[in-house]
């Protein structure tokens, strides 16, 4: 009975680890394609670990949870756009549609008390505003990318309020009303887009520390499993460190990331 359930353990811990690194191989391979995987690069990989077709669900709902979107499938899932955050940004896009739009001269001449005066935040506020609906459209390009369109939306607004600020320091000077705003333009759409763009590139890199955590995490489990045999016990933080060549506070923190990573 004991080997039979010794033989039960060594399974389950190397199904563990094997789904483990798969699910790593997935998250990197999503990474390279810009965030995005199908449904088709995801079974080949699980297809001799999950015997159930039903839990792929489970995992297409992970890979959501961490951003990445799975070509084909469609879930109800708060974690993409709950209902809170949809009506937030259902009332700004409305918002912006009631807004009285100004007329070029209107905003070349707030540019130029802008340029004159570039402490006054009440010049920033208003060119804010009359440029405010250049966001969406730009927030729009990017939403395949795996990053929640209200996120997209808050960083374009930060590159457009950048881009109003930094303008002064880049124009030259007696250019014409249509040149002028001309440049403006092209400079804080080039701002917000960087904005937007450097966002994602932030989440990209961020996925790949995760999949690296998961590597390190997988690592451990070898280790555990591999001195456990040797000792007929559970390792301590000490041996499970000498085995893996890292420090026991960096033992820890993995085993403890982990750890949080179930419980979630």
């Amino acid at each position: 009975m004991e080997q039979n359930t010794n033989n039960y353990d060594n399974d389950m811990n190397t199904k563990k680890t094997d789904f483990n690194e798969a699910l790593s191989y997935l998250v990197e391979t999503a990474n390279i394609n810009g965030g995005t995987l199908t449904q088709k690069e995801i079974k080949n990989s699980l297809d001799s670990i999950i015997p159930d077709a039903a839990m792929y669900d489970m995992v297409y709902q992970y890979m959501t949870e961490k951003n990445i979107t799975v070509e084909g499938y469609h879930t109800n899932s708060p974690r993409i756009m709950d209902a809170k955050e949809r009506n937030m940004i259902e009332m700004y896009l409305k918002e912006l549609d009631n807004r009285q739009t100004c007329t070029a001269s209107e905003e070349h001449q707030t540019l130029l008390h802008y340029l004159n005066d570039h402490q006054n935040h009440t010049f920033i506020n208003q060119l804010t505003e009359m440029n405010i609906s250049l966001v969406p459209p730009i927030a729009d390009e990017f939403q395949s990318r795996g990053v929640a369109y209200g996120d997209l939306i808050q960083e374009g607004n930060l590159g457009l309020m950048e881009g109003i600020m930094t303008f002064k320091s880049i124009y030259e000077d007696n250019l014409s009303e249509a040149a002028l705003l001309d440049c403006f333009h092209k400079h804080i759409i080039s701002k917000i887009r960087n904005a937007i763009n450097d966002c994602i590139l932030e989440q990209e890199a961020s996925l790949r520390i995760s999949a690296h955590a998961a590597d390190r995490a997988n690592e451990l489990d070898r280790a555990s499993v591999a001195l456990g045999k040797e000792f007929n016990r559970t390792p301590t933080i000490s041996e499970l460190a000498k085995y893996v060549a890292l420090s026991e506070d960096e033992v820890e923190r993995i085993l403890k990331m982990s750890l949080n990573a179930l419980e979630k």
